[in-house]
């Protein structure tokens, strides 16, 4: 079958990369899918190919699900309806891909050649490098943070005492009630202001 070969590489590790056989009548979805399988990124999360020249200048957006008007005011272009021969440029073609807008996994896409290749579907043909996510984008995350509902009370760790643990709830309202005496409560209607 005719069809095309892309390298996708790690955006900033051109030692990490994948090459695969793209079928004519493959659409962006299923080059989505064959990327995360390939190196090894469990699905889930939103993703967009960009159309982009040699310096990786994102142009033409091409996105996993419809979210709606783009910020031009046009209609989202979308991996499912579109089909990759149909953004192949004659001359250079470069694709730029982002998955997880959260903790972005960056690839650059780059059309290598026109193949023909017995694959009915896109097909990894060649895999260089082991692709490791880069750890620094969770650092803004602390557990410390959140609550021991949302992540479950670690027993070994000492709960910090804070200045309400000590506090009787139902002799608190007690005491309240103790200090308001209507008797003793002046209406202000009575002074002369």
């Amino acid at each position: 079958m005719k069809g095309h070969l892309f390298r996708v590489t790690a955006e900033n590790n051109e030692d990490v990369f994948r090459e695969f056989f793209v079928p004519m009548d493959s659409t962006f979805e299923d080059f989505h899918f064959a990327i995360l399988d390939a190196f090894r990124i469990e699905s889930g999360e939103m993703a967009s190919f960009y159309v982009s020249d040699e310096n990786w200048v994102k142009k033409e957006e091409i996105t996993l699900m419809d979210m709606g008007i783009t910020d031009k005011k046009i209609s989202a272009v979308l991996m499912e309806d579109t089909l990759i021969i149909d953004k192949i440029q004659k001359e250079e073609t470069f694709f730029f891909y982002t998955y997880d807008f959260l903790f972005c996994k960056n690839f650059e896409v780059e059309l290598i050649e026109s193949a023909e290749e017995n694959f009915d579907e896109v097909s990894l043909v060649k895999s260089e490098g082991r692709y490791v996510e880069d750890a620094s984008a969770y650092e803004d995350f602390y557990l410390d943070d959140l609550d021991a509902d949302d992540i479950g009370e670690n027993p070994k760790k000492k709960k910090q005492k804070d200045d309400f643990d000590d506090l009787d709830e139902d002799n608190f309202n007690d005491d309240f009630d103790d200090d308001y005496n209507e008797k003793n409560y002046d209406n202000f209607d009575e002074y002369d202001l």
